[in-house]
């Protein structure tokens, strides 16, 4: 008589199916459309850093208005800035940190709540992973509500690029080191975010380079600028990777099925992979990041290299 499967073999083959599943209805890149509209922002604000170059982008909407944030590196600082996409300028240039953690990645904005990981680029082997909540995107007015130290071993406890979800009443954070080599996983319990007793908990931790790729649709990892996690509308949670292949001369998307409980070998399956032409003045590889409006509905934006008279970028949108 045969046996019965386990519940932790229908559990898998369960996740699986919802991967493939999603990968069919066509709610992840092949919506996009193959050529992305230029946006051009006004900027008349003074920034005097030399050195680096912006690092991460997303969209923030409040009330009337829709704000593009942007992180960056510096020679002796890292910084963001905040745009208003109604105004059509630039509202504010500010640090986040001064030197040794001059570099501020990738990041994302899940609801009010903005992570970003800031780094030291030089000596490769400490950096910060910041939480705040975005009280005021005009003054501008950001509140610290965690931190997370890292330091070790050399390239080991970077953060070149970090996401944020919520997962129910969790909190879900993922960093990836330099050159995305190794994500690591964190959690904490949203209500304890304002709880300075409380800090975050690794959950889990993968080496790139050690994947089972057996099953995925593309098998490269790349060196991913940004990582954003996005959800599908049926609540399946999804990782995207976002980066250029300089040698090709191509904008790269990847899209990687989550499993939830971060606890299985497969933890993340490449599901959608994508290329696009690379254009003149924008690339994923200085800035990307991703917005999932209410409809569930995905843009991308790729950004310029520096905020100079204007900020440029590009979004890769659905297509009309």
């Amino acid at each position: 008589m045969p046996s019965r499967p386990s519940i932790i073999q229908f559990l898998f083959l369960s996740f699986l199916l919802s991967a493939c599943s999603a990968q069919n209805r066509g709610l992840l890149l092949q919506d996009l459309a193959d050529a992305p509209d230029p946006l051009s922002i006004t900027n008349n604000l003074e920034w005097s850093h030399q050195g680096g170059h912006i690092q991460g982008v997303q969209l923030f909407h409040q009330a009337a208005d829709d704000f593009l944030f942007v992180s960056g590196s510096s020679n002796d600082q890292s910084y963001y800035a905040i745009a208003s996409l109604k105004q059509n300028k630039v509202l504010s240039i500010k640090s986040f940190l001064d030197e040794p953690f001059r570099h501020a990645g990738g990041f994302q904005i899940a609801g009010d709540l903005l992570a970003v990981g800031i780094e030291d680029n030089q000596k490769k082997d400490r950096s910060k992973v910041m939480i705040f909540q975005i009280l005021d995107p005009v003054k501008p007015e950001l509140r610290l509500l965690k931190t997370i130290e890292r330091a070790g071993d050399y390239k080991r406890y970077t953060a070149g690029c970090v996401a944020i979800t919520l997962q129910e009443d969790t909190v879900l954070v993922a960093v990836g080191n330099w050159d995305t080599q190794d994500i690591d996983f964190y959690t904490i319990p949203k209500a304890e975010l304002d709880d300075p007793a409380v800090e975050f908990k690794q959950a889990s931790s993968i080496n790139t380079e050690a994947l089972n790729r057996e099953n995925w649709i593309e098998k490269s990892w790349s060196s991913y600028q940004s990582i954003n996690f996005f959800r599908s509308k049926d609540g399946q949670l999804y990782l995207m990777g976002t980066t250029q292949d300089r040698i090709k001369n191509l904008e790269i998307m990847d899209v990687f099925s989550m499993d939830p409980s971060l606890n299985t070998p497969k933890i993340v399956q490449k599901i959608a992979h994508r290329t696009f032409p690379a254009k003149a003045g924008t690339t994923l590889r200085w800035g990307g990041g991703i917005y999932q409006d209410e409809k569930g509905e995905i843009r991308v934006y790729a950004t310029g290299e520096t905020i100079g008279k204007e900020l440029l970028l590009r979004c890769y949108d659905k297509s009309k």
